[in-house]
């Protein structure tokens, strides 16, 4: 990979980590409010992100490699690359579960919470990108990036 793929998983990739982040700080602050915090909460939380986030680094490297190389490959390495995500996610997401049902290890509901917040993150970050750029006056290229 050249720096102008690494820039761009590092771009798409600092919203996503940070969002879920700031959400799962919110979620620990809750269980903390309502009394529910322990140990397993925190390490949902951690277990959660990490899935995620390596998730998401595999669809931003699998979505940049399409991108530089031939069409017809690039459909096949994305299919190839969706049915090696969603093998890892459920894997790791069950893993997950059975330490959290079996020892106690992990809370359910921070980790599980943790597949959606990437999402509501992506969505905020577009939003706000947006507004700015259009206050801004700035043309937006097509990668979402200021010109």
């Amino acid at each position: 990979m050249d720096k102008t793929e690494i820039k761009a998983i590092k771009d798409f990739m600092l919203p996503v980590v940070l969002g879920t982040l700031i959400l799962e700080g919110v979620t620990v602050l809750v269980f903390l409010i309502i009394g529910k915090f322990d140990i397993g909460v925190i390490c949902g939380a951690l277990w959660g992100t990490a899935v995620m986030s390596l998730y998401y680094f595999m669809m931003a490297t699998a979505v940049v490699r399409a991108a530089t190389g031939d069409p017809e490959l690039a459909k096949k390495r994305s299919a190839g690359s969706y049915m090696l995500r969603l093998a890892v996610l459920v894997g790791l997401m069950g893993l997950g579960l059975y330490l959290s049902a079996s020892k106690e290890l992990f809370n359910w509901i921070p980790m599980l919470l943790a597949a959606i917040y990437p999402r509501i993150s992506i969505g905020v970050y577009r939003t706000v990108t947006s507004v700015r750029q259009m206050y801004s006056g700035k043309p937006e290229n097509k990668d979402g990036d200021e010109k």
